[in-house]
This record gives structure tokens, C-alpha cells and sequence, in this order.
């Protein structure tokens, strides 16, 4: 069996029926900006940003613009970026002239962080939002200028559950003066217990077997929320939190059920 804390992508477990994983995928991301930026941000056009290089930009961008056309936007621009590249002058520019409401712009840490950063010196003051691919990370690269902006992701601290509770007690004992700052830590913290509880269950080190216990999981207690598997190894009824950038601060602004 293989478990996976992070990979988004929902291709993933239908390669075989031994794969399952604790995250959302990007196709319930994708729906939840794009409902976010419809109903609380009143956005009625938007524009996206979408990395060439890479299949979880692509992706996360497609699902954002079917749910924000469905809910009664428009995407009126969308613009190809490299990945690799430094100066995204181009593409900002040909942006800046399609005067959206917001921006969507769905990719990881460093390559948005810097394309953030150099549209706010190019004058674009519009809201800007990422998904999980973003994390605590970006403040490194758009050094501010992700201020104002949100991102969807697994958890926060302030959304509060028992568990998570017991994941930074522990956390913060073995290291005090770290913060759980990086979402790959309480997803590969409910990843493990996840699969330690189904090697109890099957008290067995069969493959076969532990698969079996992973498929019959149900309303496991984890710190990113209860874990249940569909057909597909999907949790069901997986949340996602909206995070708001304020200064270099996140604040957590609400949970959204599926």
C-alpha cells in the first residue's frame, strides 16, 4: 500500500487500487477558490496565472476556471508562465491590462512568490489567490507582497480539533522553539498514525491485508480532520481553510466543507 500525505493531484490513486492519501484533491481546491473569490470577494471576473511546466498548475487552474464559470464569473485573461524563469515582465503586463477582479495563481512557493512580488512592482494592486501549493513558504520569495492575498490549504492551527491539539503539544516538546509553520508536518503526522492504526486493525503485515484495513477506514480522528476513503482511496468530506495574508502574518479566515 502506498500512502500518500500531499500528492493533490486526482489522477493519482486511479493508477492502482493500493494508493490512498490524506489530502483534498485539487478539484475540491480549484471549486473552493473559486466559490470564495464569487461569493466573499464579489469577484465577477477573473484572471489566472498558469505554469507551463507543470501538471498541478495546469490542473489546479482548470478546476479554478470550470467551478468560477459555473458559479457565474468570467475568465477574461489567462497567461502562460516558466516555472524556472526569474522576470515575468511579459506575462504581468499583458495581466495589468485585462483589469479582473482577482487573480488566480496556482503554483508552488517560489515561482509564485516571485511573479507576486514583481506585479506589485509593476503596479498591480488586484487580490491575488493560490492554492496549497503556496504554503508559509511564499513570504520568502514575494518578500510582502502576498499581503492582502489568500490561499487554500489543509490546516491551521486555529482550527481547532483534539487531535491537532496533541500534534503541537508534542511538536512543540521535541522542538520548542519551532512553529508549525510547513502543512507537510500534520499531514504526514495523520499519514503515519493513519497507517499504524491499519496494521492494528489487520493485525497482520500482509499487504494485501493492511490494504483491506486502509479501504475500511472510517471517521479516522486525524489533526487535518476525519479520514474516510472512498472507492478511489480519496478521504471523503475532506475541509479545506482559506488563509488570509496580513503582512507576513496567516490568518486563518474559515473551513469549507465539501
Amino acid at each position: 500500500p502506498m500512502l500518500t500525505p500531499t500528492a493533490s493531484l486526482p489522477a493519482v490513486t486511479l493508477i492502482g487500487d493500493y494508493i490512498f492519501r490524506v489530502c483534498f484533491i485539487d478539484s475540491f481546491q480549484g471549486e473552493v477558490m473559486a466559490q470564495f473569490a464569487r461569493s466573499d470577494l464579489s469577484a465577477k471576473t477573473a484572471g489566472i496565472f498558469i505554469n507551463a511546466n507543470e501538471d498541478y498548475s495546469q490542473e489546479l487552474a482548470r478546476y479554478f476556471e470550470t467551478a468560477f464559470l459555473t458559479a457565474g464569473g468570467k475568465v477574461i485573461w489567462k497567461g502562460n508562465y516558466v516555472g524556472s524563469a526569474v522576470d515575468f515582465k511579459e506575462t504581468i503586463a499583458a495581466a495589468a491590462a485585462s483589469g479582473v477582479n482577482v487573480f488566480f495563481l496556482p503554483g508552488y512557493s517560489r515561482d509564485a512568490g516571485l511573479l507576486l512580488k514583481q506585479s506589485r512592482k509593476m503596479g498591480i494592486a488586484t487580490t491575488f489567490l493560490g492554492g496549497d501549493g503556496w504554503g508559509a513558504q511564499i513570504s520568502e520569495y514575494a518578500d510582502g507582497a502576498q499581503n492582502g492575498c489568500y490561499y487554500s490549504t489543509h490546516w491551521h492551527p486555529d482550527a481547532d480539533n483534539a487531535k491537532s491539539r496533541a500534534l503541537l503539544k508534542h511538536y512543540h516538546q521535541k522542538y520548542p522553539h519551532a512553529e508549525v509553520n510547513d502543512i507537510r508536518i500534520p499531514l504526514t503526522y495523520d499519514a503515519v498514525m493513519l497507517a499504524a492504526d491499519a496494521i492494528r486493525r489487520s493485525d497482520s503485515s500482509n499487504c494485501g491485508k493492511v490494504r483491506s484495513a486502509l479501504a475500511d477506514t472510517a471517521a479516522f480522528e486525524g489533526a487535518t480532520g476525519p479520514i474516510s476513503f472512498n472507492a478511489d482511496g480519496d478521504p471523503l468530506n475532506k475541509q479545506a481553510a482559506i488563509i488570509k495574508w496580513e503582512g507576513r502574518q496567516q490568518v486563518f479566515v474559515k473551513l469549507v466543507q465539501p
